[in-house]
């Protein structure tokens, strides 16, 4: 292994070819240094004033108030560290940290330069951090220094500028590096995080060949600077900041082969450079991709993007990123990241080894980059280079390049099994769902069922909707590659296109289901209209017998002719309600029980007569219609049912300590769950409802009743405002839609049972949801609201006790 190597280029005052041919270049720079240190030797002698800052440390840590309000005054001496290439700024370190400094019209000044300035301290945002500077209104130069000792950072915290405008020593394996004139571009990377050096004043015949996969360790300024396209956060001075740890290659394709079966048993720590070879499988546009090894086993990789990406040919690591497809075999070199369950190149090259054949018509490969799969060695290198990128390898034994998927199931996807590989599952669809990701880009999320195990399938199109014509329930053949660390966080499936999607037909166990609770439900709701017509003729004999006592006190009392005339009226008043009772019942018994049984009966005796003979498609409408229909009566019948409980006294208020916020978000996905979004819901919490003592059964119907009248009676698409606020000891709850309204001659009967507003024209329901909700506001002690306007949407306010004993 070849030592520690240092590149040394001593600083100059003048450059070397305007310096007399008989005076060494070193003696003229050091007697022209002493002679501008004699003008300027002495320090500024301005009058010292109180709260001027003379520390470095002081200027960084004024507060952002002070700092940005460019007043505060500095007096600072220190050693120069760093100059701009338009030497108007300077990095100035007083032996306990560095700042910048922005200086004009001073003498020319160097690295290693000893002046003192005299300025104003203002500060800025840099990349969501705030960036303290000076800026010099005077200025001398006191002599030289030697420079002071850097302090050591990561990768990451030159990367993400954590040590802004310091002097530090960063350390890291070489990826890439590039010259242009006198300025050399590192690529460096440590424990997975990469960031780019800027060397200056670089020795322009000293490329440095050798490098690829090596250590170095430079010493510089963390700032930020942007020569052409490259982005650079550590700025080094000269060469002889640049040490050499450890030698590397010269060709970036020359690492140790390896096997993904290897580098499952390998050491995690050791992130030394390896060869993989495999056949692509895919690449999503996050510029991931996914390969299977010789040895059968899949791994992923990111592919390096090389530095000088604008190709003007100068000096530069021959990195390329070839356009590969599926089926295309590659060598790919990277550093190995062990993730449980897979295996991961981080920062690959790869080379084409052999392209699979493309399909007439399809010239879509794979991006980025040229394409033609080889690398030419940088100028002035080929006959030091290994030319390995620009071998001709058509006549190699390579292996068969193999993309079949491979047959399993969900469960064993779910342990962990087939990581980064392409795999077949059948699964039932539970729900898709369509969300924007990126400008152009939408994602397809879908949830598939095997027995009882689930996985996540996601697929990304240009467009919205593009399975929009897969139904929920249906049996799936997917094909997809499994995605995990170091990607996504979970295991999921990647479905590469919509082809890989075929749908087998609704499920048998969704068909079972269905019609067991149809008909389930259908007998319950026939059982329950039974019951209540022999309720409605118990009371119609007790009116009856009411009326034979009236008319015999009429006969036998008529000195209580006054009393009786007054128990009359009252007993035709109760009469005429039960009959408007009576005819609101009917009502609803005809629109909404004879309707959706009538849609059974039929489906029913279609299929019993002619089951054989119907298609597919018919079975499944039929199965829909008696669904829909079945859930409908089902509804209504829950909401009878706890009517009937609530006015018998049956519903009793328990409370119990309860996370309210809780409740309600989960109020609203059921909600929207049960409408498939139909409107949205825009739920906001204010307050803090710690040690609420509530109860949850009622609070349920209250919240789910108004909001599903809000979802109902509102346009599709339009917002619901959900808020939930604390006033005092009191939980407010207020609900507001943007829908008709309700008429105001309509208001004041609104809780009766059965009413339903004039305008509400063939919208299914009941008029029983805002009775159960006056009843379970009144169980637990609280108070109910309405503000309305038709046309103009309604505003429902419940108003509740947060804590009662019971």
């Amino acid at each position: 292994m070849m030592g520690p190597m240092t590149f040394a280029s001593p600083p100059a005052i003048l450059p070397r070819h305007l310096i007399p041919s008989w005076i060494p270049g070193r003696r003229f720079n050091l007697v022209l240094l002493a002679l501008l240190s004699g003008m300027t030797a002495a320090p500024l002698r301005a009058q010292t004033t109180d709260g001027v800052l003379t520390r470095v440390k002081d200027v960084l840590a004024l507060p952002d108030d002070v700092a940005a309000a460019g007043t505060k005054a500095a007096r600072l001496r220190g050693v120069v560290m760093d100059v701009t290439a338009s030497r108007d700024e300077i990095s100035l370190h007083d032996g306990e940290a560095c700042v910048s400094v922005m200086i004009s019209g001073a003498p020319t000044v160097s690295l290693g330069a000893e002046v003192e300035i005299e300025g104003s301290v203002f500060s800025e945002k840099f990349f969501e951090r705030k960036r303290t500077r000076v800026k010099a209104a005077k200025f001398a130069m006191l002599g030289t220094r030697s420079l002071p000792e850097p302090k050591p950072a990561s990768a990451d915290d030159a990367a993400k500028f954590r040590q802004l405008d310091q002097w530090v020593s960063v350390e890291g394996k070489v990826l890439q590096v590039r010259i242009s004139l006198s300025l050399l571009t590192i690529q460096i990377v440590d424990k997975s995080v990469s960031c780019n050096v800027l060397v200056r004043d670089w020795p322009r015949d000293a490329f440095p060949r050798d490098w690829i996969g090596g250590r170095v360790r430079v010493t510089g300024i963390n700032r930020a600077y942007l020569p052409g396209s490259s982005f650079l956060s550590v700025v080094v001075p000269s060469a002889a900041q640049v040490t050499v740890l450890k030698s590397g290659v010269v060709d970036p394709m020359d690492a140790p082969v390896a096997t993904v079966s290897a580098l499952r048993q390998s050491d995690p720590g050791k992130a030394e450079r390896v060869k993989l070879t495999g056949t692509v499988l895919g690449a999503t546009p996050g510029n991931v991709f996914y390969a299977r090894g010789e040895d059968g086993e899949s791994f992923s990789f990111y592919m390096l993007h090389p530095i000088d990406e604008d190709k003007s040919g100068r000096f530069s690591t021959p990195i390329i990123m070839p356009v590969c497809k599926p089926g295309d075999l590659l060598e790919v070199v990277g550093i190995p990241w062990r993730v449980q369950p897979g295996v991961h190149l981080d920062f690959a090259v790869a080379r084409v080894l052999r392209s699979a054949p493309t399909p007439a018509g399809d010239d879509e490969g794979i991006p980025p980059s040229s394409g033609d799969g080889k690398s030419p060695p940088p100028p002035n290198t080929a006959a030091a280079a290994k030319p390995s990128l620009g071998d001709d390898v058509r006549n190699l034994a390579l292996p068969s390049p193999t993309t079949a998927a491979i047959p399993t199931d969900i469960a064993t996807i779910a342990a962990g099994k087939h990581v980064h590989d392409l795999v077949e599952v059948h699964g039932r669809l539970l729900s898709f769902d369509d969300v924007l990701v990126a400008p152009g880009r939408w994602r397809t999320t879908m949830k598939l069922k095997d027995g009882n195990h689930t996985i996540i399938a996601f697929n990304d199109s240009s467009t919205r909707g593009a399975l929009s014509h897969m139904e929920l329930d249906h049996l799936l053949r997917v094909q997809g590659i499994v995605t995990g660390a170091p990607h996504f966080p979970e295991i999921r499936l990647w479905v590469r296109t919509p082809g890989d999607l075929q749908s087998l037909g609704i499920a048998m166990d969704a068909v079972t289901r269905r019609l067991w609770t149809g008909l389930g439900i259908a007998a319950v709701i026939v059982l329950m209209l039974v019951g209540w017509v022999f309720l409605l003729r118990r009371s119609r004999t007790a009116i009856r017998e009411m009326n034979a006592t009236l008319e015999q006190r009429v006969t036998a009392r008529t000195t209580e002719l006054a009393a009786a005339k007054d128990d009359l009226a009252r007993a035709l008043s109760q009469e005429r309600e039960l009959n408007e009772l009576k005819t609101r019942f009917v009502s609803l018994v005809s629109h909404e029980f004879r309707t959706p049984l009538g849609i059974i009966m039929s489906a029913v005796e279609v299929l019993r007569h002619y089951g054989a003979r119907i298609t597919a498609e018919k079975h499944t409408e039929l199965y829909e219609d008696i669904y829909s229909a079945t859930r409908q009566m089902s509804g209504l019948m829950e909401q009878v049912l706890l009517l009937g409980r609530a006015e018998a006294g049956k519903i009793v208020w328990r409370p119990a300590p309860l996370d309210l916020p809780e409740l309600c978000e989960k109020l609203v996905d059921e909600g929207l769950s049960a409408t498939h979004t139909r409107c949205p819901v825009n739920l906001t919490t204010e307050g803090d409802f710690t040690g609420a003592l509530m109860d949850e059964s009622l609070l349920r119907h209250i919240i789910g009743n108004l909001l599903s009248n809000a979802v109902k009676y509102s346009p599709e698409g339009s917002p619901v405002d959900f808020k939930l606020a604390r006033e005092g000891d009191d939980a407010v709850i207020i609900i507001q839609d943007h829908g008709i309204g309700i008429p105001a001659a309509d208001q004041a009967r609104l809780f009766e049972a059965f009413h339903r507003a004039s305008n509400v024209g063939e919208t299914p329901g009941t008029g029983l949801g805002l009775l159960l909700v006056k009843h379970c506001v009144e169980l637990h002690h609280g108070k109910v609201s309405l503000q309305s306007q038709e046309g103009s949407g309604t505003t429902f306010t419940v108003r509740l006790p947060l804590r009662r004993e019971a």
